[in-house]
């Protein structure tokens, strides 16, 4: 069998995409978001604390309004998907569906049973 030019250069390609490392979302991240069901808030500093094992997602999410523990996290290939529960005088929801993108995570957000949603960009912070 001969290789060609084309062939080796195929085969480069295929061995690189092979060996891409798995996006790492793992450290701290931090966002000006809403955190109310209301839509009418300003807007809050946000942080989130991120562990990735595997495709599996753990963590916090805390702003002034509170600290909220990540459930049903998972990570695949660049998407980040998790939801928090908020508790208080009422108790809600907050589903993320974020994709991994070059400027930070960029973020959906959709509060459960409520007709609201908002969009964010999470960047990483140092350390």
């Amino acid at each position: 069998m001969r290789f060609t030019a084309c062939n080796c250069l195929a085969l480069l390609l295929l061995g690189s995409l092979a060996a891409a490392p798995t996006t790492d979302v793992s450290g701290k991240w931090a966002a000006r978001t809403f955190m109310s069901s209301s839509g009418a808030d300003t807007p809050v500093q946000t942080t989130f604390l991120l562990k990735r094992e595997g495709d599996k997602l753990t963590g916090t999410v805390s702003s002034v309004r509170g600290g909220y523990e990540i459930v049903d996290g998972k990570v695949d290939g660049d998407s980040v998907v998790f939801s928090i529960v908020v508790t208080g005088d009422t108790s809600f929801k907050i589903l993320y569906d974020g994709r991994v993108t070059t400027e930070g995570i960029g973020f959906i957000t959709t509060f459960e049973g409520r007709d609201r949603s908002d969009h964010f960009i999470a960047k990483r912070l140092p350390g």
